[in-house]
């Protein structure tokens, strides 16, 4: 297995090929009233690139949901460089779309009326084009048949269904999704990160997941970022080298676990051998 890929920055001019985005010698220091800056980021350099699902993994308060705030142009970096290529040739949620750890549904309007949201905030009004497209997204996540339901009405792993669609309604560049599955029971989780591995394959879409889970990240990605403790630095940078489609069956593979325990070492250090957590 590979130890270690090239994770230096991007020249400062332009996108390297097949690059969607390049974070370039990235940091982020927050100022607080009392106590001093607290240093979040430091240096920190990746190149996401088109087509792939990318995860951050690292410990608590690394600065894996700043950067996810950083792409989504909700934050500035206090150092370095994000570079854009066509994610952002369109503005808004109609470049980058977000996923969170809760679906954020609102609950006055039905799962059709939510995923159709983003189109009536940015048009200002629905064609009907936009309700075929919704409905063949809801098709996509396993909800044609609860359109018109309330979102009080649905299961959170359904509920986070909606919000999946709903993301994907103004056909985004980049799909960031932060702790997508963490608020869902462990059989609800395992059947969405099969669902989003398929959604994927269907839409090719650049994907960026935050997650706790090492098994997710394995499983999901085709590349993971290992982030140190605070002040978050790139660790290591694994490619995932099992073979698509993957299923229930792929954490049985031999190198799943050999990727798992790299990443575990990763964060854990010499401690991840004897840690089953």
């Amino acid at each position: 297995m590979e130890r270690h890929e090239d994770i230096s920055p991007a020249p400062a001019a332009g996108l390297s090929a097949g690059n969607l985005i390049e974070l370039s010698h990235v940091g982020m220091t927050f100022e607080t009233l009392k106590g001093g800056p607290v240093v979040a980021l430091q240096d920190f350099s990746l190149g996401i690139k088109k087509g792939e699902i990318i995860s951050l993994v690292g410990p608590s308060g690394c600065g894996k949901s700043t950067i996810l705030r950083m792409l989504a142009g909700l934050q500035k970096p206090t150092t370095g460089s994000i570079t854009f290529g066509e994610a952002h040739a369109k503005k808004g949620f109609a470049g980058i779309a977000i996923v969170f750890q809760r679906p954020t549904l609102l609950p006055w309007l039905t799962i059709m009326g939510n995923v159709l949201y983003p189109v009536r905030v940015l048009n200002n009004r629905v064609t009907p084009a936009d309700k075929a497209r919704a409905q063949e997204l809801l098709e996509m996540v396993g909800l044609a048949d609860m359109a018109e339901r309330m979102p009080n009405e649905l299961s959170g792993g359904m509920q986070q269904r909606a919000s999946i669609a709903r993301s994907l309604i103004l056909d985004p560049k980049l799909l960031l999704m932060d702790e997508p599955f963490g608020a869902l029971d462990a059989l609800t989780r395992e059947d969405l990160q099969l669902d989003l591995l398929k959604i994927h394959a269907q839409t090719q879409k650049t994907i960026l997941v935050v997650t706790h889970s090492i098994n997710e990240a394995v499983l999901l990605s085709d590349r993971v970022a290992v982030m140190s403790a605070r002040p978050g630095r790139m660790k290591d940078l694994l490619s995932i080298d099992i073979e698509k489609p993957r299923t229930h069956e792929t954490p049985t593979h031999a190198r799943f676990g050999e990727y798992a325990l790299r990443i575990r070492e990763g964060i854990y250090g010499d401690r991840a051998k004897g840690d089953s957590k």
